[in-house]
């Protein structure tokens, strides 16, 4: 994934604020299984299960 679709705020790219939008646009090259993770709060993902 690009590093502008990172989405890391002040580093990549500014952060998304309440009630806006961010449209990610990336090509996928090879089908396959890839891993996730979230940037904030990942404790809390995990145990919502992500």
């Amino acid at each position: 994934m690009p590093l502008e679709m990172d989405g890391v705020p002040y580093v990549s790219q500014l952060p998304v604020k309440p009630g806006e939008y961010f449209d990610y646009k990336f090509r996928v090259p090879d089908a396959g299984s890839y891993w996730y993770h979230p940037h904030v709060s990942s404790s809390e993902e995990l145990g919502r299960g992500l």
